[in-house]
């Protein structure tokens, strides 16, 4: 299958950044480290270009998906408040959704630590890196 045209890609991309978050905040957490992680999905934003084929961008499809287009200059700015603001900087792994900032809850299973686990040994492995858990 084409990958531009599989429509789960971006949505299974996410959730692994989400699983990846949640289980690096556990293992930090294990070792009495205590690190802020936040995670973000930035929204559909049609303006970066980072979609090959914009001819699904129709005006009925926009319309549809009008509640979760964002901008790249919004997203940028949370991105940046994330990493910077001191309301951000403590506290247990976070979502958040487009540029809100009040953290909101992730799918159920993005919080199943099997899951999380599996998706750590994989990506550690995919990388050759030995675990020092």
């Amino acid at each position: 299958m084409d990958p531009q045209m599989d429509g789960q890609s971006y949505p299974f991309s996410k959730l692994c950044m989400i699983l990846f978050a949640y289980e690096l905040d556990r293992r930090l957490r294990a070792n009495a480290q205590q690190i802020a992680i936040n995670t973000v999905n930035p929204g559909l934003m049609t303006e970066t270009g980072l979609a090959k084929n914009k001819s699904r961008f129709t005006p009925t499809v926009l319309s549809q998906f009008a509640g979760i287009i964002g901008t790249a200059k919004d997203s940028g700015k949370m991105i940046t408040d994330l990493i910077t603001a001191d309301k951000f900087a403590a506290g247990p792994v976070r979502y958040f959704d487009r540029s809100s900032d009040k953290p909101v809850l992730s799918s159920n299973l993005s919080y199943d630590e099997q899951v999380q686990a599996e998706l750590w040994n994989f990506s550690m492995g995919a990388v050759d890196l030995k675990d020092n858990e």
